[in-house]
């Protein structure tokens, strides 16, 4: 009886396993998450988790140690967008929510009017169709695990680019926590300035309502 117990639940088991960084809401959370965890470890050049122009290679070791369905086409976005970018070294927001999606999903989120590979400031995307996704605004639904979370600019995408970022864990109706580059110095706390800095642990609200604007989700989901 115990044997035949043991059997059925390792074949049930082995039906039901899927990729943990499929092309969902859970599998771009679950990368995100862990590849900032990782580039955390292996960019620590110019500080801890910091990604410049000067060593973006840093992030193909983390990309690799977390090794998504499509890493190639994961660090293909890095390594475009930064390899020659003397103009703007950091790591840009965008850069990161781009490497997560391509290594999920194979292809960088991205307003359709503008190629990824243009610099599309965060504040762009807001209120635009993205393919493979849709727009979700703050006043009509709840934050879930895996949305794109975008913050508004201060001056019309001028000077302010806004901020997009990754929903990893949600805490309550009101509280997430999010994956993101450039919003923070390498001790964590708030930046002022361009930084490059991938993290994990900022907690956000949607409390403020000259912050968020709203969120792109999976279509489907």
């Amino acid at each position: 009886m115990a044997d035949t117990d043991a059997g059925a639940t390792a074949s049930a088991d082995a039906t039901t396993n899927t990729n943990p960084f499929d092309c969902s809401p859970s599998g771009i959370a679950a990368y995100a998450d862990q590849l900032a965890n990782k580039a955390r470890s292996s960019c620590t050049q110019d500080g801890v988790g910091v990604v410049k122009q000067d060593d973006y290679t840093c992030m193909k070791t983390a990309i690799d140690q977390v090794a998504p369905p499509d890493a190639a086409a994961s660090y293909n976005v890095v390594s475009t967008l930064l390899a020659t970018n003397t103009a703007y070294p950091f790591y840009e927001c965008t850069y990161f929510v781009q490497t997560v999606t391509a290594g999920v999903c194979n292809a960088p989120i991205s307003p359709t009017n503008t190629p990824w590979t243009d610099y599309p400031f965060a504040c762009s995307f807001i209120a635009q169709p993205a393919q493979g996704f849709q727009w979700i605004d703050k006043t009509s639904g709840v934050v879930r695990v895996g949305d794109i979370l975008l913050y508004t600019s201060t001056d019309g995408c001028n000077n302010d680019p806004g901020h997009i970022m990754i929903v990893v864990e949600v805490n309550d109706s009101n509280h997430f926590r999010i994956a993101e580059a450039n919003e923070l110095k390498p001790n964590g706390s708030p930046a002022t300035t361009e930084t490059g800095v991938v993290s994990n642990t900022r907690i956000q609200t949607l409390n403020d309502p000259a912050l968020a604007a709203g969120w792109f989700r999976l279509d489907g989901t």
